[in-house]
Formats: C-alpha cells, structure tokens, sequence
C-alpha cells in the first residue's frame, strides 16, 4: 500500500510541489508576501520567513533551470545574516554545497580589487587621475598599443579603450581613453600590474592585506592554494555553449569553401555532377581554419575542451544520420537501389537522406541541452579580472564592509559609486562598481561569468542590504537575476547591454 501510494505521489509529484509551493507560499507568509508586493522583498521580512521561502523556492528553480548547485548570503543593515546552500558541487561525486564551497566568482572580483586599488589611491600610493604608467617602476609589459596615457579613473570605469578577451590579451585600444564605456578586463589586469609594482609584492598578497583580512575574508582568493581545491565547485555548461563556438564559424566557412568547390569543378574542370564525396575535403579544410580563427579569442587553456565536445557532438550526429538512414533503408523510403527503376528514384533517394539528417539533427538536440563538467580554472592562475575564488558567506561579507565603508572610509566609498560614466538609460558605471537606478531606487552590481560559474552581487545602500548569488552553472544567471529580485523587492535587470561587452 505504501509503495502505491508512493508510486502514485512520484507520478503527480511536478503538479504537488508546484501547489505545495503556492499555498506554503501564501498562507505560511502573508505578511511577507504583502511586503513584497509593497517593493520591499525578503529584505524586510523576518529572518525565519526568508529562510522558509529560500528553502521552498531555491531547490525547485535549480531542478527547473538545471543548475547543481548554488549558495546565496543576504546582508541587512550592514550586517551579513543569512548564508543558504542548494544543490550539488559535484554532480559527478555527490559533494553537496555547504558554507566552505569555493565558486569561481569571476568579475566579482573586479569589485573588491577595486575597493583595494581606491584604498591605495585614498593613502597616495596610486594616483587616480594621472597616467599610471609614470608611476610604476616598470612599464606594463603587455605588446599592442600605447598605454602611456591611460588613467586608473579610466581603467577603474571601464573607458580606457582595452578589450576584454583576458584569453588572449593585447594592449591594443579600441578608441580613444574617455570616450566611452566599454567593459574591460584587460583594464584590470593592467591595474594588477600597476598594484604588483607600486607595492612591490603579489596581487593576492595585497588584496589580503587591504581587503579580505580586515572584512575577515578567510576563504577567498585570487590565486587558490592547492589544499583548496577540493573544496572548489566543479562547473557546468550545456553542450550547446561550446559546441556553437566551433560549429558556427565552421558552417559559415563550409558554405564558402564547399561553394568555391562546386564551382571549380562546374567551370574549371567541367564537370557537372558534384558528389557528396568531393564536399569532404573543403568541409575538413573550413573546421581546420574555423578551430585557427576561434583558437586565439579562447585561449590555449580551454580549447582542447571545446575541441574534445565539438567533435564528440559530430561523431553523435552522425552515428544519428546513419542509424536513421539505415531505418529508412529498412522501411523501404529509399526504394529499389538496382537496375533501370533505381534511375528514376535518385532524387527521392536524396530526399530520404535529406529528411534522414534532420531527423538526426532534431535527436541530437537532446543531447545539445545536457549539462557537462568544464576543466577548471588553473589553481595558481591569478588575474584580477576573473579567477576570484570565494564562498558565498565572504564575499557577503566584502558586501556588509563596503557598506560600512570599511578601511576605506565612508569619502572614498562614496566616490566609488558617484563619480560615474553613463553605460544606458538608468545604468551608471562608478570607480569598480556599476550603478542602476529602477523603480526609484539606486542599487551597486557587478555580475561574473566564468565558464561553467554565473554569480551576482547587488546591493541596495538605502537600506544597507544586499545579496550574493553564486552558482556552478553558465545558465545560473537567470536564478542569480530571480533572487536578487525577491530579496531586494525589485525587477531584475543587473546585466548590461551585449553591445557594452567587446569579446
């Protein structure tokens, strides 16, 4: 009786949780909901009725967005009260997140290197408004174009003309210092050049001192121990992420080459029948030059991955076609293959096959959707731009310390986040932190994209609270934009515009 019963809750359990969602939801937290209908969010509620809410909504959007694993650390008057743990680190091993789990944070630490960098320029060890070149012992060693002009304001507010690709770095300008914003982590990793030479010792040796042992940061780092890395989140990404980087590229050149082909042999060589057969070798030559283009905007580190799931996708796809092929062939679609009648059913024959393949292409769809573990980021790779290894209860506690201003002083802090360059209508970007102003309130953000990690910091300083999200999945973004929402009692939207972030 009991296994039916239990049979019977497996089968409704999609419309049951839904429900069960719904009515703890309304009648558990009546108040709490009032208040966020009011635009307040979890922010204001009690902190047994904010627990209660993550705890039922947090695990149903992971199942729901398949994502492993998330943690989440909620600030309320400068304070940091709330640390929540959801799902897998490593679907592979079963190790769930808990409180010590280290994410790739990426651009979050854009920020808190920032809050670092101002408390040098605060002291007169950096200056913020003259070039910064002049002020290093040595010059930034980075090839490409001339530097000399750049200011730390510039590189700070994403105006100095550098690009973003930290795979494959070059100190090329875009445009002229100033002129507008564009989003930069090779911005960053010149200021982590410019702090390693004016306080003559390692990035994370500095960042440690000015930031995370005053804000007792314990388990965050630029560069990660060895002894750490068990304790490091694997990544997730959907099959589709890499296999387009390839794929799209390689289409493309395929078109071309393949085309180029046809008409060599229709013209040059007058021969008017083009076999599948002759396609090979300029389809082989668009995957070779397509790998040669891409290769330098990944990166050594990635590429082998990228390769290894590309390939794995084709070799699936194909044994698809051929097994579906084989089906039609079975079922007679291909009719009659000998004598005169075969003439007469070439172009059906074609037809099958065409029809075969997208068959193949729509099965293979599934597999494009599933989630895959990506390598991790070096342990000792150290760039302030993106390889902020932290947890979630710290990095809520570099937002409780911004907030109270801390080693920085309250000046400083605040101009961080007023002297600004406009990104879009009701977005800012400050010195190391951006600014959006929706619904009559003003919020800071910073968002970060590793592969396989997405994370969001936002906070809100009127009523000195904010909100970490971290999660191991590239499509985490969209829980991360949700929470924040809920927690702050506003819309999301703490992203910018694709046309703000160069490749």
């Amino acid at each position: 009786m009991g296994r039916i019963f239990s049979a019977g809750c497996a089968r409704l359990s999609p419309v049951l949780s839904s429900f069960l969602f719904l009515a703890l939801f309304t009648l558990a937290l009546p108040a709490a909901a009032d208040r966020y209908r009011e635009g307040q969010g979890m922010l204001s509620w009690p902190q047994e009725e904010m627990v209660q809410a993550m705890e039922l909504y947090v695990p149903r959007r992971l199942a729901e967005l398949d994502v492993p694993g998330a943690a989440i650390a909620v600030v309320r008057d400068g304070q940091l009260v709330y640390e929540g743990t959801f799902g897998l680190a490593d679907t592979w091993n079963g190790a769930p997140v808990t409180k010590k789990t280290l994410f790739e944070a990426a651009s979050l630490g854009k920020s808190v290197s920032a809050y670092g960098i101002l408390i040098l320029a605060r002291e007169g060890f950096l200056p913020l408004d003259a070039p910064l070149q002049k002020a290093l012992p040595r010059p930034w060693p980075m090839e490409g174009g001339d530097v000399s002009a750049l200011t730390a304001r510039q590189l700070l507010t994403h105006t100095s003309g550098l690009g973003n690709n930290t795979a494959a770095p070059d100190s090329e300008l875009a445009f002229a210092p100033g002129r507008k914003f564009s989003y930069s982590g090779i911005g960053y990793m010149y200021l982590q050049h410019a702090v390693e030479e004016i306080a003559a010792a390692d990035f994370q040796t500095v960042m440690r001192d000015l930031v995370f042992a005053p804000f007792g940061m314990e388990e965050s780092y630029f560069a990660l121990p060895p002894a750490s890395l068990g304790a490091l989140a694997r990544g997730y990404v959907p099959v589709l992420q890499p296999v387009l980087i390839i794929l799209l590229p390689f289409l493309a050149l395929s078109l071309i080459f393949i085309g180029a082909g046809w008409a060599l042999y229709r013209f040059a060589l007058d021969r008017p029948k083009y076999y599948w057969t002759d396609a090979l070798p300029p389809a082989g030559l668009a995957f070779v030059t397509a790998v040669a283009l891409v290769w330098p905007y990944i990166g050594t580190g990635r590429m082998p991955f990228i390769l290894i799931v590309t390939i794995a996708y084709l070799a699936a796809l194909a044994v698809l076609y051929f097994i579906v092929s084989f089906l039609a062939g079975v079922l007679g679609f291909y009719g009659p293959r000998d004598g005169t009648l075969s003439r007469g059913d070439e172009g059906s024959g074609r037809l099958v096959s065409a029809v075969s393949f997208l068959i193949a292409i729509g099965l293979s769809v599934a597999l494009l959707s599933q989630h895959i573990p990506v390598p991790r980021m070096p342990a000792g790779e150290l760039n302030a731009a993106n390889s902020l290894r932290s947890t979630a209860g710290d990095l809520g506690r570099f937002v409780a310390g911004f907030i109270q201003a801390r080693r920085l002083g309250t000046e400083w802090r605040e101009r961080m986040v007023s002297e600004t360059v406009p990104v879009r209508d009701g977005m800012e970007w400050g010195l190391g932190i951006g600014m959006r102003e929706a619904e009559g309130r003003k919020t800071y953000w910073q968002w970060g994209a590793n592969p396989g990690f997405a994370s969001l910091m936002v906070i809100d300083p009127a009523r000195r609270g904010g909100v970490v999200i971290l999660t191991n999945s590239s499509d985490g973004d969209k829980l991360a934009q949700e929470v924040a929402g809920q927690v702050l009692g506003l819309q999301p939207g703490w992203e910018l515009p694709a046309a703000a972030v160069p490749f």
